[in-house]
């Protein structure tokens, strides 16, 4: 499907300016100059000052991809007042639910949180998980550790986290509901799932982005408001 126009557009602005960005660290360009990636985000924050393009959900994109590096790279501090720009941006001009506010809360609120506010950071959580409806996840190697066990007698075991039982749970209490996706068939991990609530489950899937698109129906939700959580390269084709 063709992509909607104000989409591209935004896309199409982003790109510019971070080719532009990133052309200091290019030694055809700067003189053989080294430049460290902090400096480079330093003179992305700058550039930001005055050199934005008008549409406000395209600044507040651009100032949130910096805010994550920012975080991404040890520096909370930059990072913290990044991503609030973003977020108030995003909140005065982008209509509510929205994947990308939900993305740059998600940050936002780790960055609380390592600042020493879990408290406030739990809030900035909730208010990211209010733009989900749903999250759909592979099961081998995220709700487990990636082993798989046989006996003697060659008859497979999984071994799941209580922790991850218990997140799930929560996002079950807070209205999101929970899918499971995996390569193999999901039988012996179903009473683990029941357990928790969470459901549907679709196995023997060989094609993530086809089951992601299907447990989105089955959920009654949009894919724009779910989040797919995997860890390798089979599950690639399920965040397009």
């Amino acid at each position: 499907a063709q992509e909607p126009a104000p989409d591209r557009d935004k896309a199409q602005a982003i790109a510019e300016y971070l080719k532009d960005l990133f052309q200091v660290a290019n030694p055809a360009y700067n003189a053989g100059e080294t430049v460290s990636a902090r400096e480079l985000l330093d003179r992305g924050a700058a550039k930001i000052q005055g050199d934005l393009p008008d549409d406000p959900a395209t600044r507040a994109e651009i100032m949130s991809v910096l805010g994550t590096v920012y975080y991404q790279l040890g520096h909370d501090g930059p990072a913290k007042s990044m991503l609030l720009d973003a977020v108030e941006l995003q909140r005065q001009h982008i209509e509510f639910p929205n994947p990308d506010m939900a993305e740059t809360l998600l940050f936002l609120a780790l960055t609380t949180r390592d600042a020493g506010d879990p408290q406030k950071s739990i809030g900035i959580f909730q208010e990211s998980l209010a733009h989900l409806q749903a999250l759909i996840l592979d099961c081998d190697g995220v709700l487990t550790p990636g082993e798989l066990i046989y006996d003697q007698h060659g008859i497979r075991s999984l071994c799941f986290n209580a922790r991850d039982g218990f997140g799930l749970a929560v996002l079950c209490r807070d209205s999101v509901r929970v899918a499971v996706l995996s390569g193999r068939p999901v039988d012996i991990a179903e009473q683990r799932f029941r357990e928790l609530g969470v459901g549907p489950f679709l196995g023997k899937c060989r094609d993530k982005a086809r089951g992601v698109r299907q447990l989105c129906e089955s959920l009654h939700t949009e894919p724009e408001r779910c989040a797919f959580m995997g860890d390798d390269l089979p599950d690639l084709p399920g965040f397009a």
